[in-house]
């Protein structure tokens, strides 16, 4: 589905000398996958993902989606930034259907989509509101919806739960876990948290220090369906020993 190939990356300092933030970095994420990025703060886990989401060029090394190099052009990818990045003068209904609107589609069809969408992230009834009126994990449930309702084949989700209370956070990790179930998405996920990583991921990839490198590629054999309980199980545990182990070797 995605193919990373020897990506590097650098950024022009203040100083106008080169920082390197990727080296030649290489992976494959398969079709329907959960494939979960970790490593060091700052190591480059953001720039790695808009590089394959195409909001960054790589100074070498290519990304291909479905065989062909990757373009903003093609609407198989929906992006969820870190921040929410809800409009605040616009209700839910108006900020889930501003993707829509954006890709010129008629007024029936966006009315179709939203109520669907609607119904599926369980938003009935707030579709007037505006975001300051909603709870964070609202706030959360309505950046999802609307990074869904262009049928997406790819979601790319950068940190999408940091920002949240310990127990909203561990609610939603339980409905994205639904959520990818039920649609088969093929995501890509970026997250601070190994817990987090263990819990929603098929695959973690972790990062070594920037210059960022793979240092390892681990498969994640838990059970399916996963759910929030699964981090009382043994398994769990020792598999968390051996993501930190890597982490911090």
């Amino acid at each position: 589905m995605i193919d990373i190939i020897d990506v590097t990356k650098s950024f022009l300092s203040v100083d106008n000398s080169r920082l390197q933030v990727l080296l030649q970095v290489n992976f494959h994420v398969n079709r329907g996958e959960f494939f979960t990025i970790l490593g060091p703060n700052g190591c480059g886990k953001t720039t790695l993902l808009k590089i394959i989401h195409g909001l960054l060029a790589p100074d070498s090394g290519s990304v291909l989606i479905q065989g062909r190099p990757v373009s903003l052009r093609d609407k198989t990818r929906s992006f969820m930034f870190q921040s929410l990045n809800l409009v605040p003068w616009k209700t839910v209904w108006d900020n889930i259907a501003l993707p829509l609107v954006l890709m010129g589609q008629n007024k029936s069809e966006i009315k179709e989509k939203i109520n669907k969408i609607i119904e599926f992230m369980g938003l009935n009834g707030f579709e007037k509101h505006y975001p300051h009126q909603l709870s964070g994990g609202m706030q959360q449930k309505v950046a999802i919806a609307r990074a869904l309702v262009t049928d997406p084949q790819i979601l790319l989700m950068d940190e999408p739960l940091s920002a949240l209370d310990a127990y909203t956070r561990e609610v939603l990790q339980d409905e994205i876990l639904q959520i990818i179930e039920k649609r088969g998405l093929t995501v890509l996920y970026v997250t601070h948290s190994v817990d987090e990583a263990l819990l929603l991921s098929d695959r973690i990839c972790i990062l070594t220090p920037r210059p960022a490198r793979i240092k390892d590629i681990v498969a994640i054999d838990l059970p399916k369906p996963r759910r929030v309980s699964l981090k009382n199980t043994q398994e769990f545990s020792r598999l968390r020993k051996i993501i930190w182990d890597k982490l911090f070797s």
